[in-house]
C-alpha cells in the first residue's frame, strides 16, 4: 500500500497545531492547499519539513522522527 504523504503531512500539522505552534501547522496546510501538482506539494511539504527540523521549535521526540521520517519519503519518492 502506497504511503499518504498528505495524510501525513496533516497529522503533523495538527499535532503542531495542539502544541501551539499554530504558525507552522498553517505553513504545511497552506502548502497542501495552494499547490497546483502533487510535485508542487510534496517539494512544498519536505521544503517546510527541513525549516521546522532545522528551527529551534521544541519538538518531542516522537514528533521530530515523524517530520524526518516523512521529509526522507518525500526525498525518495522525489528521486
Amino acid at each position: 500500500m502506497a504511503r499518504d504523504y498528505y495524510a501525513d503531512a496533516h497529522e503533523i500539522a495538527e499535532r503542531l497545531a495542539e502544541s501551539n505552534q499554530r504558525d507552522w501547522s498553517k505553513r504545511i496546510e497552506r502548502v497542501i492547499e495552494e499547490g497546483f501538482t502533487a510535485t508542487e506539494i510534496l517539494m512544498g511539504i519536505q521544503f517546510q519539513l527541513g525549516e521546522l527540523l532545522a528551527s529551534d521549535v521544541s519538538l518531542s521526540e516522537d514528533m521530530r522522527a515523524l517530520a524526518h521520517d516523512l521529509r526522507r519519503s518525500i526525498a525518495e519518492a522525489l528521486e
